[in-house]
């Protein structure tokens, strides 16, 4: 009799599936969101934005390689201490500022990007979804509306939603 890890490759051979979920996701035509097990999947993207805090990283077994991979050291907020909790949102806000141009040229010049952390849940929905309000303009409740169909994605209590709501950063940017 097959084991259930056996039943599970079988079942979901040749796609990018771990056992009963996929470890990456279309959120919008191009712009793809994933977990730490996405990193077989490298070689598919053109561009690999990497939010896994403490990781080594390493790109797709063999293949053509991502022209554009980044690291971000950005870790989930789980301390109660309040100038930890500031410093993280902070480094989030400062990450959204980097990447969410590079995502767009990307995704204009009609190429695949893959956002993502170890879970696929928090710094990577919120670096997609800022792109989402900064490029698509899209309300922040869309946003992560759009974020929470994806299972298991968007927590609802995602430490950087209050990140994405508190402050005008959004609209600041949209005057340069």
């Amino acid at each position: 009799m097959a084991s259930m890890t056996d039943f599970c490759t079988l079942l979901l051979k040749g796609r990018n599936w771990i056992c009963g979920r996929r470890s990456v996701e279309e959120v919008v035509p191009g712009l793809w969101i994933g977990d730490i097990s996405s990193r077989s999947v490298y070689n598919s993207f053109d561009c690999v934005i990497d939010c896994t805090a403490g990781c080594q990283s390493k790109r797709g077994d063999g293949g053509d390689r991502p022209t554009c991979h980044i690291v971000l050291s950005l870790s989930d907020v789980t301390s109660p201490d309040f100038r930890q909790y500031i410093d993280k949102q902070r480094a989030m806000l400062n990450a959204i500022l980097l990447v969410t141009p590079i995502i767009d040229t990307h995704l204009c010049s009609g190429k695949r990007v893959l956002v993502h952390c170890r879970a696929g849940k928090q710094r990577s929905a919120t670096i997609i979804a800022a792109y989402l309000m900064l490029y698509r303009e899209v309300p922040i409740d869309r946003a992560i509306s759009r974020l929470r169909q994806i299972p298991g994605c968007f927590t609802p209590y995602c430490n950087f939603e209050l990140a994405l709501r508190q402050s005008n950063w959004h609209q600041l940017i949209h005057k340069k």
